[in-house]
């Protein structure tokens, strides 16, 4: 859940995208998990109309996993995954190779000082799985 004040505006990465309405500190919190707010959905319980939509403003997060090595490479299968979906316009957020918000654990945070009117943007890479992000990229195109 959101802790700061921002709009939706065209984006110049995405679509639309989240923009702070005040300038930011770097190091300052400015989103939680609020378990009453934001859904987290086991990706199972999901009916397939709801999919795209979820797939699309929801991060896939991995409930289980089995690492495989063949030929001395690391492999990750995801045996389960629930989609994460919040409950305010942080899902508008867009990814940048060079964010300004980072997620840790269950806190966002400012990553750099920045502008009032700046789009908030995060790593995708980070808070959902390789294949999640794939899929991601391809839907921009």
């Amino acid at each position: 859940m959101l802790t700061i004040n921002t709009y939706l505006a065209d984006s110049t990465i995405q679509g639309k995208g989240l923009f702070t309405s005040k300038a930011l500190s770097k190091g300052e919190p400015i989103w939680y998990l609020d378990n009453t707010k934001d859904m987290v959905i086991p990706q199972v319980e999901i009916p397939e109309d709801l999919r795209d939509y979820l797939d699309k403003y929801a991060t896939v997060v991995p409930v289980s996993e089995q690492v495989h090595t063949l030929y001395g490479k690391k492999t990750i299968t995801y045996n389960t995954v629930n989609y994460h979906l919040d409950g305010d316009d942080c899902r508008y957020m867009n990814h940048s190779d060079h964010p300004n918000v980072g997620f840790f654990g269950n806190i966002g945070m400012i990553l750099r000082d920045i502008q009032a009117h700046e789009e908030l943007t995060c790593d995708y890479k980070l808070i959902t799985t390789p294949e999640h992000f794939e899929l991601l990229l391809c839907t921009q195109e």
